[in-house]
């Protein structure tokens, strides 16, 4: 016969411990290494701006003045001041990665070109 301790331990079931799922480990896995990918692509393309000047907008065009000199693959280095485009991109950058690095904007600037 079993004592009240042994019944005792024999009622107790082991509770199973969370454990995340092979495939949310991977899927968690994944998408971290398309984040740092991204950002490591985003970081390349800003590198490229030798000095960054202003810009601003008129209507949907953005106007880049001041110093604004890059080395990009598809630009050489010089100088774009007075440049107006469109969306799009100039070289390899884009109009986000412009806006991030002008010396008047930023990421909490809330101008609306960033978007």
């Amino acid at each position: 016969m079993r004592t009240p301790e042994e019944q005792y331990r024999a009622q107790q079931q082991p509770q199973p411990q969370p454990t995340a799922g092979r495939a949310t480990t991977e899927a968690q896995r994944q998408v971290s290494e398309v984040f740092r990918q991204q950002r490591a692509a985003t970081q390349e393309r800003r590198s490229k701006v030798l000095s960054a000047g202003t810009l601003r907008r008129r209507g949907r065009t953005v106007i880049l003045e001041g110093d604004w000199k890059l080395a990009t693959d598809k630009l050489p280095a010089g100088d774009l001041s007075g440049m107006e485009f469109k969306g799009g991109k100039v070289g390899d950058l884009t109009l986000k990665d412009l806006h991030a690095l002008a010396s008047n904007h930023g990421p909490k600037c809330r101008c609306g070109i960033d978007r």
